[in-house]
């Protein structure tokens, strides 16, 4: 059971914070308050539904989901649906790999970080997409290399540190995180 929020200076305030309006706090009515909790409650429901589907029922829908631009009211709806993305995105990994080269940078941290969250299993297609990327995918994809540690990149990153030594002091860091991440004692 849902419980309605009434228009008080501290729910204005909550719902400023949750949906990242930059409008006064103070000017939302009773009915906009009313529809955008309804909203929110139906796109959890949503995200919750999917949740329950096998992985491969799931996936294409979370990754809308997940790696869509936002309005004001959506942004925890897809951050939701990315985290949920974090242990199945493995079966279709070129979805967040596509999100990389959105123009909207909400949308790319999203699917950096759910690359990051994800199964090893997603390497060889982040390392095969990292020659053919556009400049910023590319430095989302060395970035998630070194965070997952992936030593198998080591190569590939000495050569793109030298066909693109714009990248240099970003491959220099990849390789000291994936050193330091694969260090075994």
């Amino acid at each position: 059971m849902f419980v309605k929020l009434k228009n008080s200076a501290r729910n204005r305030k909550l719902l400023a914070s949750v949906t990242g309006n930059t409008r006064s706090a103070a000017r939302y009515t009773q009915q906009e308050i009313d529809s955008i909790t309804a909203n929110f409650r139906e796109q959890m429901k949503l995200v919750q539904a999917l949740e329950l589907l096998p992985s491969s029922d799931a996936l294409d829908l979370l990754a809308t989901q997940a790696f869509q631009t936002l309005d004001e009211h959506s942004s925890m709806n897809a951050l939701v649906a990315g985290y949920q993305l974090w242990d199945r995105i493995a079966d279709d990994p070129a979805l967040a790999v596509q999100a990389l080269s959105s123009r909207d940078a909400d949308v790319v941290n999203r699917a950096e970080w759910v690359m990051v969250k994800a199964s090893p299993s997603v390497l060889p297609i982040l390392r095969e997409s990292l020659r053919s990327a556009p400049p910023a995918a590319r430095e989302r994809l060395i970035r998630i290399l070194a965070w997952q540690g992936d030593s198998e990149s080591l190569p590939l990153l000495g050569e793109l540190q030298q066909s693109n030594p714009e990248n240099s002091a970003l491959i220099d860091w990849a390789k000291q995180k994936i050193q330091t991440l694969s260090f075994t004692p």
